[in-house]
Parts: C-alpha cells; structure tokens; sequence
C-alpha cells in the first residue's frame, strides 16, 4: 500500500477550506506542474490565500507592479519577527510571479505585473581569502597556526607543493585539479588543458613557480609501477586523487578554522588579480565564471601584492 504524501492531504483539506477562493484551487491544479512538491503547493495556497485578503481577487488588468510591491511590504510589516528577511521577500515574490503568469496564460490578465517586480539581492557576505603571511606560511609546508604539516613520504609532499601552488596560482576547482591527465600539461611551455564546468575545455598557463613544483612531482611519479598512467595527480593507492583528499589537505591547513576549503584558494587567487588588474572581466574569464562580481575585491588584510611586488612566487 502506498503511503500518502502528509502534505498531499493537508494541501487537499487547505483547499477546502471556505477561505480558499476557486481562482487558487483553478490554478494548483492547472497550473501546478509550476510547483516541485505538494509541500510548494501548500506555501503557495497559503501565500495567495493572504493576498486575495490584503486585495480581494478581481480587475486584473488594473493592478500596478506597485501594488504587488505594497502587498509585500504589508506582510513585512505584519510579519511575527517584526519583518521579513530577504528569503522571504522573494519567496513571495516568486509566488505572485508564478501566478500572474498563469492568469496571464489563462488569458485573464494581459500582462503579468509581477513581471516588473524584482527579487532583492542578499547582502554579500565576506569572503574568506589567505592573507600574505598565510600564503607564505602555505608555501612553505605550514598550517595557518605555523605547524610544520607532516607527509608520509616524498611522493605525497610533492604532490602537496604541486597542489597548492597550481590552486593559489591558478584559482582551479577542485574538480579541475582531479581531472587534469598527464597528456594535458606542458611543462617545457607551462601549459594546461583543464576541463571547467559544463565540460569546457580551458587552455591556460601557469607560472615558474608552479613549473617547478609539477616538474618535481613528475619526475618522482614517472619512477612508480603498477599506477594508473593517465591521471596526473595520484593517490597513495595509485589512482585518481578524489575528491575528499583535496578536501582533507585544506583543511589541514587550516587547523581549526572552518572557513578553510579548496574554494579558499580559488578567492584567493580572484582578489589577488583583480587587485592588481582592476579588470573584474579579466578575473570572470580566468576563472570561467559569470559570478566574479560577487568576489569580495579587499581582503580583510590590507593590499595583495601588485605585478611589481618583489613577494616571491604569487604568480
């Protein structure tokens, strides 16, 4: 026998109700397949059931963008905690939004109004980036706090050095990093191909200081038998590094911050650049991202070494 969504059942009892104009039931279930869930249904019964409260149901054609608006303030304003947060706002948002384009659809309004009304961006939220002293504590084999990080062996600390140097130098994901075959670097021109998201392939160089650090790993990896021959980087079982192993190497790093991970290089090395470019496009095309305007552009630790500074091996 199967079991009955509980939500299911409380949208059907919700929709009974007398408060439940037929305009919202017309619309769950004619235009429902817009809803992920009976759980979204419920929300959304729920949200339009307080709307038709606030401005009964009815002439359409004649609402203003500012009307929605004004709704939306409404329920801030007589929200429990004082106010909405921004979630929220949008939530709303989003359910009106849905709405109207299915009355508009429906042929029973001409054009949504909700169409004008726009979500609220979240407020940025600080970015966690390595400081100098911190780069040069990494660079040298340490964890943020100065503890020496102990390897098993020199296989697993050239790894380590190649890793970290091509990340902070490069801004790669950690995806990226994995992937990368031995076919797919160049260490005479310090070139690599790396595969970025949605399965785009990304020609892009590396400096001397990476250069030497893959080149040391190569030569020591060239020496073991019975590994996988394709992947670049291995793990101690002589395969594909994974991805937990990246995950675990910065977080070693960074003792007992939880802020620490793969992505903290990659910030890392997005500030750095636009800091010592100020182009915001050139740093979305190195990192293969739309999202670069979003970076934080001063870290919390002053100014990043520019193209002239004399601090050894940033780039």
């Amino acid at each position: 026998m199967q079991a009955i969504d509980p939500f299911q059942a409380k949208l059907e009892q919700r929709m009974a109700l007398p408060d439940c104009p037929q305009l919202v039931r017309d619309f769950i279930r004619i235009g429902g397949h817009r809803m992920k869930s009976p759980k979204s249904k419920v929300d959304y019964v729920n949200e339009l059931i307080q709307y038709n409260a606030f401005r009964e149901f009815g002439d359409f054609d004649a609402l203003k963008p500012q009307d929605l608006r004004d709704y939306i303030n409404w329920r801030s304003d007589n929200s429990p905690n004082g106010e909405l947060s921004i979630a929220s706002r949008n939530k709303i948002t989003s359910v009106l939004r849905t709405f109207f384009d299915y009355l508009e659809e429906m042929e029973m309004v001409k054009v949504s109004p909700a169409k004008r009304v726009k979500t609220m961006a979240p407020p940025l939220k600080p970015i966690t980036v390595f400081t100098d002293r911190e780069l040069i504590l990494i660079l040298e084999g340490r964890r943020l706090d100065g503890t020496r990080i102990k390897f098993k062996n020199d296989l697993d600390r050239y790894r380590w050095h190649a890793i970290m140097r091509l990340m902070i130098e490069t801004g790669m994901r950690n995806a990226e990093v994995r992937g990368i075959d031995i076919e797919d670097i160049n260490l005479d021109y310090r070139t690599i191909w790396i595969l970025r998201k949605g399965n785009k392939e990304q020609k892009m160089g590396y400096g001397e200081y990476s250069a030497s650090a893959l080149r040391r790993y190569y030569e020591l990896r060239k020496t073991l038998v019975g590994v996988d021959d394709k992947p670049f980087f291995l793990s101690a079982t002589g395969e594909r590094i994974g991805y937990m192993i990246i995950q675990r190497m910065m977080k070693d790093i960074g003792a007992d911050r939880k802020d620490v991970s793969s992505h903290t290089a990659r910030k890392t090395y997005a500030t750095i650049l636009y800091n010592a470019t100020g182009d915001i496009k050139l740093v979305a095309d190195s990192l293969e991202t739309s999202r670069a305007a979003r970076l934080s552009c001063s870290p919390a630790s002053g100014t990043w070494p520019g193209p002239k500074s004399t601090t050894p091996g940033w780039f």
